[in-house]
């Protein structure tokens, strides 16, 4: 398994989607159908996991690590730029 660059995209790019959504969107439900729905829906979260126990498994500590890291650095910063933009 290389090191699983599009699932660490598509997580933040959802991350950023969220922010959008939270920052633009001010009736729960809505926001609560495109952030719990598509948001949801769009990033991989299971896949993350499954991917992140393979580098594991692999002993490949470096790369889960660095994978860890910045699937959740990242997907916080994309979420932040999402509300400013």
């Amino acid at each position: 398994m290389d090191f699983p660059v599009i699932t660490l995209l598509i997580n933040i790019i959802g991350a950023l989607f969220l922010g959008i959504f939270t920052a633009q969107i001010h009736n729960g439900a809505i926001l609560l159908l495109l952030g719990t729905g598509f948001c949801g829906g769009f990033t991989t979260f299971g896949t993350f996991n499954m991917e992140l126990s393979q580098l594991w498994f692999q002993h490949r500590l470096g790369s889960c690590l660095l994978y860890f890291i910045l699937t959740y650095i990242f997907g916080i910063l994309g979420f932040i730029i999402g509300i400013h933009i």
